[in-house]
């Protein structure tokens, strides 16, 4: 099906991605959902390409990126020209280097779990 064919009312739209009513609204409200069309009752209608977007907040959420860079990404997005890839490509890249410094630290840590618990010492002991 055609990405702009698909349509979805509020409640499908909360099983497809997985975010509460109220957490919906509030990413519209700040501008990461952007431009979300209405039936003539008022209520939202979404499309394919809004659940393309909330599937991106999801994994730059999971991913601890604050959502001031998340809106900047998305409205980079949305623009979708030559002029905004640049900004686009610093700040994922950004935060890609900020997730690879945290798996880093993570692995550090874990390694040393993991050689606590192959020695067979307690984790106070040295």
């Amino acid at each position: 099906m055609n990405k702009t064919m698909e349509s979805y009312s509020m409640k499908q739209f909360v099983e497809k991605t997985g975010f509460t009513e109220d957490a919906i609204r509030y990413y519209e409200k700040i501008g990461l959902l952007q431009q979300v069309k209405r039936k003539s009752n008022g209520h939202r209608v979404y499309g394919g390409e809004d659940l393309e977007k909330m599937v991106l907040i999801k994994c730059l959420k999971k991913s601890g990126m604050p959502l001031e860079e998340m809106r900047l990404y998305v409205q980079q997005s949305a623009k979708d020209n030559e002029q905004t890839i640049a900004e686009r490509d610093r700040i994922l890249n950004g935060h890609k280097q900020k997730i690879e410094e945290q798996m880093a630290h993570l692995q550090t840590i874990l390694d040393f779990i993991n050689a606590k618990v192959q020695s067979g010492k307690k984790m106070g002991e040295f």
